[in-house]
């Protein structure tokens, strides 16, 4: 492949106008609306799509988040996923050409090209370069998502461990974490990740920011394995910021 997979978390959410919000005060920047279902915001690196719930034709429940992406190249894409055993097919819509692609856990994950778009409202977007979108798949890191991961362009940051591994393309991370059974995700057709944050930024500016737009700010947490600003977002569901 040419190109670099961007990562992205669509969000489908009861209020993506609060989400908008509460994801601009920690520090994305939104890029493109349309109307109040539908918004795009760019972090320093890697994306979140906020998508109405009452309008996906998915049927994806309020606050779940999948996995998802955006590259030059979707025919590269599923050619190397092919390549690699896993089914693929180039979708052409209106809107533009997606790759669905099927995981190792049965679930799809849509990658995008970079869409024409026409008919939506573009914005100026200036995100702090020092947050990135982090999702979270839970599997075991040493099994076939590793493969997958590969197969998409995502390079492993880290050694190999049973626990936790990191990939990225530069543009976002997808964290693969071991699955102990607690984690309680709200079930899509799409690969249901949890959307996080990674920040250079200190964790109190992040607060902060928060604080001056009206939201709880958490409390700063800091364990043997790393610092983190555990947050709740207008969805109700829990948002990680972990301290890189």
């Amino acid at each position: 492949m040419t190109s670099a997979l961007t990562i992205a978390g669509i969000r489908f959410s009861d209020d993506v106008p609060a989400m908008r919000r509460y994801l601009e005060a920690i520090g994305l920047a939104t890029t493109t609306t349309r109307g109040e279902d539908w918004a795009v915001l760019r972090a320093g690196a890697g994306q979140v799509w906020l998508h109405s719930a009452a309008s996906s034709d998915i049927g994806a429940p309020p606050g779940s988040t999948g996995f998802s992406g955006q590259i030059d190249d979707v025919e590269a894409l599923a050619a190397a996923a092919v390549a690699a055993g896993f089914p693929a097919s180039v979708v052409d819509e209106a809107f533009g050409r997606s790759v669905e692609i099927t995981d190792p856990l049965g679930a799809r994950v849509t990658v995008h090209d970079h869409s024409d778009d026409y008919g939506y409202q573009q914005h100026d977007a200036r995100p702090d370069p020092g947050i990135t979108v982090s999702l979270c798949r839970f599997t075991d890191p040493r099994g076939a998502y590793a493969g997958f991961a590969e197969a998409l362009g995502l390079r492993r940051e880290g050694e190999p461990n049973e626990f936790y591994v990191p990939y990225s393309a530069g543009a976002g991370i997808l964290g693969l974490h071991h699955d102990d059974g607690s984690a309680r995700l709200a079930p899509t057709p799409e690969a249901e990740v949890t959307l996080g944050l990674t920040a250079t930024t200190p964790l109190e500016q992040v607060q902060q920011r928060l604080r001056d737009a009206g939201f709880a700010p958490g409390e700063i947490v800091t364990e043997e394995h790393g610092t983190h600003l555990p947050t709740t977002d207008p969805d109700g569901v829990e948002l990680i910021v972990h301290a890189a």
